[in-house]
């Protein structure tokens, strides 16, 4: 698996980003929420451009509005407290730095360039949790079930 973010990571020219290059503040904790939210269209269609994309774009353009079916109820609540980590003190003199991120609305490169300053993924289970997979050595990630 670490072969294969590696390659990813290096593909996409983003490696003098990963924290093998860059001398991270150990005082400071990234925490990213996974959000998933509708946003009315799929990013296969928003993203595409057939010179660049794996595939044609014709092929997605039938595509309309993207359903979500796994969806936090209370994504609100479930922001502002992961949000108020910001403002805790800790022990070991510690800070949390939280992003509120909608995959869906960024590209892949932008995907994965957050993924390498995160330190602790939180998300609804599904697919979109693998990108643990570009998080540094030693992150965590939370995973919440959805019902």
């Amino acid at each position: 698996v670490r072969a294969y973010s590696d390659f990813v990571i290096r593909a996409l020219g983003l490696q003098l980003r990963t924290r093998y290059h860059t001398k991270p503040n150990p005082q400071r904790v990234v925490v990213t929420f996974m959000a998933r939210r509708s946003s009315g269209m799929w990013p296969e269609k928003r993203f595409c451009d057939s010179e660049t994309s794996f595939f044609l774009c014709e092929f997605v353009q039938h595509l309309g509005t993207r359903p979500l079916g796994r969806t936090i109820k209370n994504d609100q609540a479930v922001v502002d407290a992961l949000r108020g980590l910001e403002q805790r003190s800790f022990a070991n003199g510690a800070h949390v730095e939280f992003r509120d991120l909608d995959y869906s609305k960024l590209s892949f490169e932008e995907q994965i360039a957050a993924n390498l300053d995160t330190d602790v993924m939180v998300g609804p289970h599904g697919a979109g949790l693998l990108h643990n997979i570009f998080m540094p050595d030693r992150a965590a990630l939370v995973e919440l079930f959805i019902d």
